[in-house]
């Protein structure tokens, strides 16, 4: 019956065909789909001949975080659509931790985190921040200083990721004198780039590197750079690392500017893609000079030292005693 449904499905086309001079056959058809399929084919592999390199690991490191899904996975769970009262048969539990290694981008969840002085480890010690001048004043005086950028005027911070290396002693190519083992790890930054090209050989491999980026999964290609996590005093003399003012709402901490770690031409990417005009660098809280925080946190006088963060907007609950304290009782699931 079936066989009979296809014939007379198949008369039609073959009347077409031979009313053409095309013979109907299984040749034919070989043909005709591999002319369909073949463009489709070259393009795939003009693709994949696109793609970038990846970039080895640091020397000496292994990356943190956690490994296969996230334990935010299942947070919109009916099973959590309910609170409850803290008792001995139902204690509190941390579901997820998070790191964000550079403010207001992409963060690192890990499975667990040491608690230092200023929060998490390796929590908001980066910050990107753009060079404002405002008007000039009628004596013709103009001010310049560097403003830290948040994903509230620009967005796309969201879509640049991080990673954390740390030094670990089985880590391939560990040495105590390897670059990224000296400064304890390095942040892996990565971003999306699309560059607007014209119909020519150049905008045809960019075309080619964005499908590659599609292939794998990525909505754009990436970019990637990589900075020291805390550089030693050799490696900032010889960088010549200068310590700059930037301006975090109202506070105005020294920090070290890092952008000579940062090519110029991969800057000038993360720029266009995130929509800045004015100059931008990298900068790192200096731990010499940590922000004491005086508003909402415990007085020194109170509790021996007074709390300390990095490039946080306000002050970290971790850096209180009584959230410590509540953070060890806390189990992670």
């Amino acid at each position: 019956m079936s066989s009979n449904i296809l014939d007379e499905l198949l008369t039609p086309v073959r009347k077409t065909l031979d009313n053409v001079g095309v013979d109907f056959n299984l040749l034919t058809i070989g043909v005709t789909l591999s002319a369909l399929v073949f463009p489709f084919f070259l393009l795939y592999i003009f693709a994949l001949s696109q793609r970038d390199d990846p970039i080895p690991p640091p020397l000496g490191c292994r990356k943190i975080g956690l490994p296969g899904n996230s334990n935010l996975s299942d947070q919109y769970s009916k099973k959590y659509a309910y609170g409850s009262e803290q008792s001995n048969a139902n204690v509190w539990s941390v579901k997820a931790l998070f790191v964000y290694p550079v403010k207001s981008c992409a963060g690192i969840e890990v499975e667990q985190s040491e608690i230092v002085r200023t929060g998490l480890k390796y929590d908001r010690q980066f910050t990107l921040g753009q060079r404002v001048t405002g008007l000039p004043t009628l004596e013709g005086k103009v001010k310049s200083e560097w403003h830290v950028i948040t994903q509230r005027t620009f967005p796309r911070l969201a879509k640049v990721e991080t990673e954390i290396w740390v030094p670990d002693p089985t880590a391939p190519g560990y040495s105590k004198d390897a670059e990224y083992v000296k400064s304890e790890g390095c942040v892996v930054v990565r971003f999306p780039f699309s560059p607007d090209v014209e119909f020519s050989i150049e905008g045809l491999k960019v075309y080619g590197n964005i499908l590659a980026a599609r292939l794998s999964g990525k909505a754009e290609p990436m970019v990637e750079f990589r900075i020291p996590f805390d550089p030693p005093k050799e490696h900032i003399k010889k960088m010549k690392y200068r310590s700059e003012e930037v301006k975090i709402w109202k506070d105005t901490p020294l920090a070290l500017d890092m952008g000579c770690e940062v090519p110029a031409d991969i800057m000038d990417k993360l720029r266009y893609t995130l929509g800045v005009a004015n100059p931008l660098t990298l900068f790192r809280i200096n731990t010499a000079k940590y922000r004491k925080v005086f508003m909402c946190a415990p007085k020194e006088k109170d509790v021996g030292f007074q709390p300390i963060i990095g490039m946080s907007d306000s002050v970290c609950l971790f850096a209180l005693p009584s959230w410590c304290s509540l953070f060890r009782k806390a189990k992670i699931y």
